[in-house]
């Protein structure tokens, strides 16, 4: 399997709520995605687009996105 990206939802919603996001539907409004596809990202049933990485990257900044987004490998062990 190779890497990819996983969405930690508390941290996303701690970094919307500077900007008055506080439902799920306004954190996709604010990113410009559906409300449906952030839910599958959120409940690891897709991964998320360059797209959805690159505005969290643009919206929440450097250090809020890697607060948020975290890129996992399955095959990798300690």
């Amino acid at each position: 399997m190779s890497p990819r990206w996983v969405i930690d939802e508390a941290e996303l919603f701690r970094a919307a709520r500077p900007h008055g996001w506080v439902t799920l539907s306004d954190i996709a409004v604010g990113l410009d995605v559906s409300a449906s596809t952030l839910s599958r990202v959120l409940n690891h049933r897709s991964v998320p687009g360059h797209e959805l990485l690159a505005r969290m990257a643009v919206v929440f900044g450097e250090a809020g996105f890697a607060a948020i987004a975290h890129a996992v490998d399955d095959e990798v062990t300690a």
